[in-house]
């Protein structure tokens, strides 16, 4: 296992992403950095909501690609797991090597799961991350050009309304390891 030393892990909320991430950084030995964790905390180092933040950093590219920035300086040191949404965009528009994972997940299955970990309800859940990921599609598309929801760049699309975590960790490690 050293042709790749980034990992890439990207999807919508409430699909599984961090989970995995940590669990494939620490069973490698990787740094594990979490994208929407840094996104988070420039929000509230703004004082805003993070749906309200989305909006901001539309109007303010530099947000974005500042976040990028570090994504790429942390990938060409090697040995990480990136999880965000564009993790993977970012390292393959660097040209660096990478493995890159997308995790989907049906909407009717990500609400619960996200409204359990935010104590919402699940219309709720639904309610504020549909409108996020709206934005986020419409910026991600005026800022780079992609549809959120392509997958063509991804080395491995798993789905965990079908998968465990023990699945979706055997599924990104097996290609890994095997090399």
């Amino acid at each position: 296992m050293k042709k790749h030393s980034v990992i890439t892990i990207s999807g919508l909320p409430g699909t599984g992403t961090t989970t995995a991430a940590k669990v494939v950084a620490e069973r490698l030995g990787f740094l594990y950095v979490n994208q929407g964790y840094l996104f988070r905390k420039l929000a509230e180092e703004k004082g805003l909501e993070l749906n309200d933040f989305g909006r901001y950093a539309r109007e303010h590219p530099e947000i974005d690609q500042e976040l990028d920035a570090r994504q790429i300086e942390l990938a060409r040191r090697g040995n990480v797991v990136l999880e965000g949404r564009l993790s993977g965009l970012m390292v393959t528009r660097a040209g660096l090597s990478a493995f890159r994972v997308w995790i989907q997940c049906a909407d009717p299955v990500r609400w619960p799961r996200i409204a359990l970990r935010e104590g919402l309800t699940p219309d709720e859940a639904r309610a504020k991350h549909h409108q996020r990921e709206l934005d986020e599609r419409v910026r991600f598309q005026e800022i780079y050009g992609v549809d959120l929801f392509d997958t063509g760049i991804y080395d491995l699309v798993l789905d965990s309304a079908t998968l465990d975590i023990a699945g979706i960790q055997a599924a990104i490690l097996g290609p890994l390891v095997d090399q």
